[in-house]
């Protein structure tokens, strides 16, 4: 009876032992599968990076609206499928790696690296008139100014109180500023004449009933929101790989909640109180109302087509905050067909300003600011290149802020953010 019993208790012991053992060689065998799965997925996802990078650091390696695929390490293993394009102001770099079974995808928003560049603060053309500055105006960085100079002035009751006329060094300008960079132009005013990059998928708004709520990945086909109407953005929620294009107009409500969307049309208004990160491009007239935040990296640009009436402006209201761009553009200088800017009080830019044509500045610039004459309205008068009151800041700019290559072509690129 003794060894059966102990038979019995041995046969237990054996097959729990089995069950232990078989148990920690599962466990080994799913533990390295993991560790395998997590080695390859890690490999992926290190090569869609590497593709990022392999662009960012030679630009010319990938032409703007091109794609290839690579073979990273000429190993056969190692295949990135990578695109690079035009997206407002900005480019977009997809990066897809393959690796044995996974399929990894990264996008990044790519702007210009213009730390490189010298510190300018202010490049104004030559129109054979001084700079006058009056009241509490400060300029800081590298200054290209007219022949004439700067010199301190007195208008509206106020004389100039600064410590100095110019922080930084002061150089000599041109009769015209720096011609801007004619292929990004091109690349969006295409908008406005119904040329389309080929892989857009068009909705017209007068034929299809649009969602409230679009959010669109950078993975996917753009999304173009055609209409030939008006188009008001009123509690939408937009965000992602969209444009909005309108033949006639666009207003953009301060309940809207718009996200990395480009728009398109001749006029803009965008609410007082609007917050939001957008790209805006128009040929007559942007309206921004006061105290709206347009989040890093905005861009709002005003271009003249053969369409734009004779005078064409862009207003920003007071207390409104712009982190990005500012652009306004004209072919040619003409008295009869002004362009301007007005940055009204408590205006703050944090950026790059460049306006071929006159600036209304009012606010402060913490960046660089070229353009080709200063105006400044007063309830009493209008003077030409007279600053009252404002601010021209290069170093109130982060050394990490990415812009755009408006004047020149900028081959070294870095990352603005990344995109889902």
């Amino acid at each position: 009876m003794l060894k059966a019993s102990a038979l019995f208790y041995a046969i237990v012991v054996a097959l729990i032992m089995a069950l232990i053992s078989s148990s920690l060689i599962l466990f080994s065998y799913y533990n390295r599968l993991q560790f395998q799965t997590l080695q390859l997925q890690e490999q992926a996802i290190l090569n869609a990076s590497s593709g990022i990078n392999l662009v960012l650091a030679n630009s010319s390696f990938l032409d703007l609206n091109e794609h290839k695929i690579i073979d990273l390490y000429g190993n056969g293993t190692d295949s990135v499928f990578l695109l690079r394009k035009q997206w407002g102001a900005f480019e977009i770099v997809v990066s897809k790696a393959f690796f044995k079974e996974f399929e990894i995808t990264k996008s990044a928003q790519v702007g210009a690296n213009i730390t490189e560049d010298p510190k300018v603060a202010l490049y104004l053309a030559d129109q054979d008139k001084p700079l006058s500055l009056c009241g509490l105006t400060i300029i800081k960085g590298t200054c290209y100014l007219p022949k004439s100079g700067v010199k301190r002035a007195y208008i509206e009751g106020q004389n100039f109180t600064g410590d100095r006329l110019i922080n930084g060094e002061v150089k000599e300008s041109a009769k015209s500023i720096p011609d801007a960079n004619k292929e990004l132009l091109l690349a969006n005013l295409g908008y406005f004449s119904n040329k389309y990059e080929e892989n857009d998928s068009i909705l017209i708004m007068e034929d299809h009933e649009v969602k409230d709520s679009i959010i669109h990945s950078f993975t996917h086909k753009t999304m173009l929101l055609y209409s030939n109407g008006k188009i008001n953005l009123s509690k939408k929620y937009y965000s992602g790989n969209l444009r909005i294009v309108s033949a006639h107009s666009v207003y953009i409500a301060s309940d809207a909640q718009l996200k990395d969307i480009l728009i398109y049309a001749p006029s803009v208004e965008i609410e007082e109180g609007f917050s939001g990160n957008i790209q805006v491009f128009a040929t007559d007239s942007i309206l921004i109302g006061k105290k709206c935040s347009l989040n890093y990296p905005s861009v709002i640009a005003l271009i003249r087509t053969d369409k734009s009436p004779e005078n064409i402006g862009l207003r920003i209201g007071e207390e409104t905050l712009l982190s990005g761009v500012l652009l306004g553009y004209q072919e040619n200088i003409n008295h009869k067909k002004q362009l301007t800017l007005t940055i009204d009080k408590n205006v703050i830019v944090h950026g790059q300003v460049y306006a071929k044509g006159y600036v209304d500045l009012k606010g402060k610039i913490y960046g660089s600011l070229t353009c080709t004459k200063f105006i400044l309205s007063t309830p009493s008068s209008v003077y030409e290149n007279h600053l009252l009151n404002a601010t021209i800041d290069h170093t109130g700019l982060s050394q990490h802020f990415a812009g755009v290559s408006l004047i020149n072509h900028s081959q070294s690129k870095q990352i603005v953010k990344w995109l889902y």
